[in-house]
């Protein structure tokens, strides 16, 4: 499900992006997400703060860290609590907003995209509401 947040600069892009992918690595089991950013910075600002609000997460809930499989530049893979399928993965790339050749607008230009991707992983602890039970 791709989602594009377009905003004003120093309207807070960056941090948003960063606390909701963070929340989602830790609330959602085998999610993938993609952040696509404005430039090679940017990217791995977005990745470190995504590790900033998660260990912020782990320390305000007093949760244990899930386990780090592999940090770069580019991703961070981490290993959930729901087993070895419980893998969650957040990618942050710099997009290709200079390329002569690309159709890009000041607005896209301004531009983080974000794309999940959830994988079906059997959950004992997710409670399914009453209203989806029918």
């Amino acid at each position: 499900m791709p989602v594009v947040i377009s905003l004003f600069s120093r309207f807070g892009k960056t941090i948003s992006v960063s606390m909701f992918a963070a929340a989602l690595l830790y609330s959602a089991a085998g999610v993938e997400l993609s952040i696509y950013s404005t430039c090679k910075r940017i990217s791995q600002k977005l990745l470190r703060n995504v590790m900033k609000f998660l260990s912020l997460i782990y320390e305000g809930l007093g949760t244990p860290e899930f386990k780090e499989i592999r940090c770069n530049m580019e991703e961070l893979v981490l290993q959930g609590p729901e087993g070895t399928p419980d893998v969650r993965i957040v990618n942050s790339y710099p997009s290709k907003a200079s390329d002569p050749h690309a159709a890009t607008s000041a607005a896209d230009r301004k531009c983080l995209r974000l794309s999940v991707r959830c994988s079906k992983v059997s959950s004992s602890w997710f409670a399914r509401p009453k209203c989806l039970s029918r």
